[in-house]
């Protein structure tokens, strides 16, 4: 079994989109006024406006994507500039170095990197 994609609700799809090009520093590959898709390390990542079906679903917060990265430092600085950090340090658990910070919708991202061995 292998993901194929992820989906967040979102309650404003510019303001995820604006959030997203952002956040991937790339397009998304599909963008309709329902459901927009952004490549994520051969996943689709996808936004769901679930209003546009007259759906009514809660808002934010609802899984927590985890993004790995090369330089958990440097996105740390770079995603400060446009999304509200949890903490605003990168915290260590053993070997896993991470932080959190939240979309423009209510959800919870996380971007990690494991710690090199010596």
């Amino acid at each position: 079994m292998r993901l194929n994609s992820l989906y967040v609700n979102v309650d404003d799809m510019a303001r995820a989109l604006s959030f997203y090009r952002q956040f991937f520093q790339a397009e998304p590959t599909q963008n309709e006024g329902r459901y927009s898709i952004f490549e994520a390390g051969g996943v689709d990542f996808g936004l769901y406006n679930a209003r546009f079906d007259g759906e009514v679903t809660q808002i934010g917060n609802n899984c927590i994507p985890n993004f790995e990265a090369r330089d958990v430092d440097a996105e740390h600085r770079r995603i400060a500039r446009f999304a509200p950090l949890i903490d605003p340090q990168v915290s260590q658990v053993e070997d896993y170095r991470y932080f959190q910070c939240r979309d423009t919708e209510g959800n919870i991202l996380e971007v990690y990197q494991m710690a090199r061995r010596y």
